[in-house]
């Protein structure tokens, strides 16, 4: 494979990973892996140096924990979804020629991201938590 092919895995590394960062800490579908993040490690309670908690109008102060913080951070989860996801991936793919055992799955990937990139910039004021509630009205007499 030439630098061409090269530079496309690149490319698509960036886009799947992105993608597959979004798909962690933003979307819908994964927000149950994310309440179980935060029930298995909970918000941390912060205390004073006498091990006193630090209130705030009586209701103590909180942090999220570490792993709540990662599954909160695309900065932090998008450099570990690239070296055990992505990288991984492009790198089996690169070395044994199975090229479209990579780049298939990653197009997708990248196109889904651009696709939802464009969408959110094209209707910035659509928003996607108001499903629930009832369509507005149509004048029928129009």
């Amino acid at each position: 494979m030439g630098i061409g092919w090269l530079v496309l895995f690149i490319v698509l590394a960036v886009a799947a990973t992105a993608r597959l960062t979004t798909l962690i800490v933003y979307d819908d579908i994964t927000a149950p892996l994310r309440a179980w993040v935060e029930r298995k490690w909970p918000r941390i309670v912060l205390l004073t140096p006498e091990g006193i908690p630090i209130t705030r109008n009586g209701v103590p102060l909180t942090k999220p924990s570490k792993m709540m913080n990662l599954f909160s951070c695309p900065w932090c989860m998008s450099v570990w979804v690239f070296l055990f996801i992505v990288g991984p991936g492009m790198v089996a793919a690169y070395e044994t020629g199975w090229w479209q055992w990579f780049v298939y799955p990653a197009t997708g990937a990248a196109a889904s991201y651009l696709t939802g990139f464009g969408a959110t910039y094209q209707f910035p004021t659509h928003d996607h938590d108001h499903d629930d509630e009832p369509a507005p009205a149509t004048d029928s007499a129009a």
